[in-house]
C-alpha cells in the first residue's frame, strides 16, 4: 500500500503588500524621470520653472563667482552648491538643441533621487500609523496621484528639504534623537523650515501623565536634541564660514 506524497511546501514569496510597495515606487519613480525630461512646468499659466534660475547662478562659476563665496543667496547654501556641481557635469556632456537639457537632467534626476526617498520614508511612517497593510498602500496611491509634488519637483527643490523632514520625523518616532537632529540639521542647510522639527521635537518628547515630575528629564531630552542639532548645522555650515562668513 503507498501513501500518498504530501504536497511540497509552496515557495516563500514576498508579502503582497511589499510587492505592492516595490511596484508603486517603480512606476513613481519611472514617471517623475519621464515627467522631468519630456514635460515642461507651468505650461500655457506660467512658463517658467527655478531651474531657469538655478542655471543662471550656477552658470556664475563660469566667471569664478561662488554662491556664499562671492554672493549672497536667499536660500541657505546645499542646493546653490548642488547647482554648481551639477552645472559643471553638464559642461562635460555633449550639446543639446536646448542648452538647458544637460543641466536641468542632472540636477532634476537628483530631485527625482529624493523624491524616491520621499515616497520610501512615507511608507515607513504609514505602516507606524495603519497596522491595515490596505491603509498603507492607500496612503502611498495618494502621494504618487497627486500632482503637485510632481510640479515642485520639475520646478523647485523642496521635494529636498522634505526628505530630511521625514527622515529626521522617522527617526524621532524611532527614539533615534541624536540621527533625528542631525537629519533636521541637513534640512536646515537645504531650507530654513526643517527647523520646525525643534517644536515637533519638543512635542514628541513630552511624557504622559505629570509634567512637574518629568520635566527635567524632558528638559534635558530636548537640550541634548537641540545641541545636536546646532552642532550638526554649524559642522555643515562650516566651510562657507571660514571661506565667506560675510554672505551668510
Amino acid at each position: 500500500m503507498t501513501h500518498p506524497t504530501p504536497d511540497p511546501a509552496p515557495p516563500e514569496t514576498a508579502s503582497p503588500r511589499r510587492t505592492d510597495f516595490w511596484l508603486l515606487l517603480a512606476l513613481f519613480v519611472s514617471f517623475r524621470l519621464l515627467a522631468l525630461f519630456l514635460l515642461r512646468p507651468g505650461g500655457f499659466i506660467r512658463d517658467w520653472s527655478d531651474f531657469d534660475t538655478y542655471l543662471g547662478i550656477a552658470a556664475l562659476s563660469d566667471y569664478g563667482l561662488y554662491p556664499f563665496r562671492h554672493f549672497w543667496l536667499e536660500w541657505p547654501p546645499a542646493i546653490p552648491w548642488l547647482m554648481v556641481g551639477a552645472y559643471k557635469l553638464a559642461l562635460l556632456l555633449p550639446p543639446w538643441e536646448d542648452p538647458r537639457f544637460p543641466f536641468v537632467a542632472i540636477l532634476g534626476t537628483v530631485f527625482v533621487a529624493f523624491e524616491a526617498g520621499n515616497f520610501a520614508l512615507l511608507y515607513r511612517l504609514a505602516r507606524r500609523l495603519y497596522p491595515d497593510p490596505a491603509r498603507v498602500t492607500r496612503v502611498l496611491w495618494l502621494y504618487a496621484g497627486l500632482f503637485p509634488p510632481v510640479y515642485a519637483m520639475l520646478g523647485f527643490f523642496d521635494g529636498v528639504a522634505l526628505f530630511f523632514i521625514l527622515l529626521s520625523l522617522e527617526w524621532l518616532l524611532a527614539n533615534r534623537l541624536k540621527s533625528s537632529a542631525i537629519a533636521a540639521a541637513a534640512g536646515f542647510v537645504v531650507k530654513l523650515t526643517p527647523v520646525f522639527m525643534l517644536g515637533v521635537a519638543a512635542r514628541a518628547l513630552l511624557p504622559a501623565g505629570s509634567l512637574r515630575a518629568a520635566l527635567p528629564a524632558w528638559g534635558r531630552r530636548l537640550l541634548g536634541y537641540g545641541l545636536a542639532f546646532a552642532a550638526a548645522a554649524a559642522l555643515l555650515l562650516s566651510p562657507f564660514w571660514l571661506g565667506g562668513a560675510q554672505w551668510l
